[in-house]
């Protein structure tokens, strides 16, 4: 409309047909290639910004699995120095458990790399049966020398045979995060871990809930963002 009036105003008579067609076609292949320019401009931003945390994965990937790396081999020369001693029967099953642990973050790294380059060349994971239950059983005895420690006790409320097709790897690494969690900001009480059926699909829902400090509300919609992070509540991390 601005620009209409601007051209009667200049001429000092109205348009014709021709000259209005004319105006309005312009306009529109004006607006057109400024939409397209603009979306190209916003795709190569998004482009850039997950190439940036893709890159910060791989770096935090490599300098973690070169750290876990050497602390298994320090609980395998501890296992070592265990011997057979019976005494020493439930150490070695911790460090066992340990090794394990350490073990599963490292592959689940790799599979968080695997799934990043899946995702940008669009391929599809390939999912299997897995056991719920046991995976469950094997987060708790992995991190019940640090509940223990501060008092707490971790429940699995798994059904037992809970089998679902899903990848391994990357359920244990999220159990391991959220119970890890659960167990670093809690300071008392039990930290559960279970599964939710639905009834109208063949999906579940596994959770994990605890009587730590929670999540602000104002921080719930940002704490999936990188480098966020919300009330530290005096606990170290990133």
């Amino acid at each position: 409309g601005i620009v209409i009036r601007r051209f009667k105003s200049s001429l000092g008579r109205r348009l014709t047909t021709d000259e209005d067609l004319t105006i309005d076609a312009g306009i529109d292949l004006i607006s057109q290639r400024t939409i397209s320019a603009y979306v190209t401009h916003q795709q190569e931003r998004l482009t850039n910004a997950a190439e940036v945390e893709a890159r910060h994965v791989s770096y935090l990937s490599h300098d973690l699995r070169n750290n876990l790396n050497s602390v298994t081999l320090y609980l395998e020369v501890l296992r070592e120095q265990f011997g057979e001693n019976p005494d020493l029967a439930r150490e070695k099953e911790d460090l066992d458990a340990l090794a394990e642990g350490i073990k599963t973050t490292i592959n689940g790294m790799e599979k968080m790399l695997e799934w990043e380059r899946l995702r940008r060349d669009q391929g599809r994971p390939e999912l299997y049966r897995v056991d719920l239950f046991e995976v469950a059983h094997v987060i708790r005895r992995e991190l019940a020398p640090q509940a223990v420690a501060k008092g707490l006790h971790i429940a699995v409320l798994v059904p037992a045979r809970t089998v679902v097709k899903t990848d391994r790897q990357l359920v244990t690494l999220v159990l391991q995060n959220l119970v890890g969690n659960a167990v670093k900001y809690s300071k008392k009480g039990v930290i559960k871990i279970g599964v939710t059926p639905n009834a109208e699909t063949t999906q579940c829902e596994l959770w994990v809930s605890d009587e730590g400090p929670g999540i602000a509300g104002d921080k719930l919609n940002t704490i999936f963002e990188a480098f966020q992070r919300g009330d530290a509540h005096d606990q170290p991390g990133v």
